[in-house]
C-alpha cells in the first residue's frame, strides 16, 4: 500500500478525565461506518483491544494535564502526531479537574483520603496546550458528535474545521428563544459562552452554565455586572463562572476578580 492509497493513521488519546469526549464519537452512530471505513484507528483505547504506537496522522485528545506523568506522555504523543487537536473541556482548560486550582492542593489531598502520600498530583491543573503546540481545539464537555464528524470529515479533505466560534445568544435566536437573561431575569452565560451545544440548556428554559467555554473576545466583566443586577453576589458569580471551564482565561480573570471582593467584603 502506498503513501497516497492507506487510511490514514488515527489516535484518540485521553489523560485526566471522564472519557466522555470519546463517547462522543461513538455516539455519532449513523456515520460511524462510513468513517471507520476511511480511517484506521490505530489507538482508541476506548473502543478496541488492539491499539498501536504512533506516528499518527491525526490525535484527538482529550483531558486535562493533572499528574506528573501525563507531561511527558502528552510530548510524546506531539511528537509522534502530525495534526493534533485537544477536545473538550478537561484538554482545553483543565475541566473539572481544574477546581481544585483554587484551593490548597495539601489541603485537598489531606480532606479527601485517608494517605494523601501516595497521591500524584500536580499543584496546578491545565489543559494539554500548557505543555506541546496544539493545532485546533474542539469545545465542550463534551462536544456534540456532530462536531466530532465534521472535524474528521474536514481532516480527509485537507480542510481545517469549521466550528462554530460566536456566542450561544446565536443559537438561541436560531432556534427562537425569548431571552432567559433579558426577558426572564435568570442566571445566563450564553453572552459570553461559545457555541456549539445548539442551545442546548435555553432551549429548556434552563440558563446555559458554560460548557462550550468562552467564545472568542467574551466581555465576562460586563456580564458579571449584569449578573450584579439582577442580585447576584460576588460568591455567586463566583460559583458561575467556576464550573467545568474555571481555568479558561475569560472565565478565570473575572472569578477571580470577584472573589478578591468577596474576601475585601469579610
Amino acid at each position: 500500500m502506498t503513501e497516497e492509497t492507506r487510511k490514514p493513521r488515527v489516535a484518540i488519546y485521553k489523560f485526566s478525565s471522564c472519557s466522555g469526549c470519546q463517547q462522543s464519537l461513538l455516539n455519532a452512530e449513523p456515520y460511524l461506518g462510513e468513517i471507520i471505513g476511511a480511517i484506521d484507528f490505530v489507538y482508541f483505547i476506548e473502543a478496541q483491544q488492539h491499539n498501536q504506537p504512533g506516528p499518527y496522522d491525526l490525535a484527538l485528545v482529550e483531558g486535562s494535564i493533572s499528574r506528573s506523568e501525563e507531561i511527558e506522555a502528552v510530548k510524546e504523543l506531539r511528537r509522534q502526531s502530525k495534526v493534533l487537536i485537544s477536545v473538550g473541556a478537561c484538554a482545553n482548560y483543565g475541566g473539572p479537574q481544574a477546581l481544585r486550582n483554587w484551593e490548597s492542593l495539601d489541603y485537598l489531598k489531606n480532606v479527601s483520603y485517608d494517605d494523601p502520600k501516595y497521591v500524584d498530583a500536580l499543584d496546578w491543573t491545565t489543559g494539554i496546550d500548557a505543555y506541546i503546540p496544539v493545532d485546533y481545539k474542539i469545545f465542550g464537555c463534551g462536544p456534540e458528535p456532530d462536531q466530532l464528524v465534521e472535524v474528521l470529515t474536514n481532516f480527509l479533505q485537507g480542510r481545517p474545521p469549521t466550528l462554530a466560534r460566536s456566542s450561544v445568544c446565536i443559537e438561541c435566536k436560531m432556534a427562537g428563544n425569548v431571552c432567559l437573561l433579558v426577558a426572564g431575569g435568570l442566571n445566563c452565560l450564553g453572552p459570553v459562552t461559545n457555541a456549539g451545544c445548539g442551545a442546548a440548556c435555553p432551549s429548556m428554559k434552563r440558563g446555559c452554565y458554560g460548557c462550550f467555554g468562552p467564545m472568542e473576545a467574551a466581555n465576562c466583566f460586563a456580564l458579571a455586572k449584569t449578573l450584579e443586577r439582577l442580585g447576584n453576589s460576588a460568591e455567586e458569580i463566583v460559583r458561575l463562572f467556576r464550573q467545568e471551564n474555571s481555568n479558561a482565561p475569560a472565565f478565570r480573570e473575572v472569578a477571580l476578580a470577584y472573589a478578591q471582593r468577596r474576601r475585601m467584603a469579610a
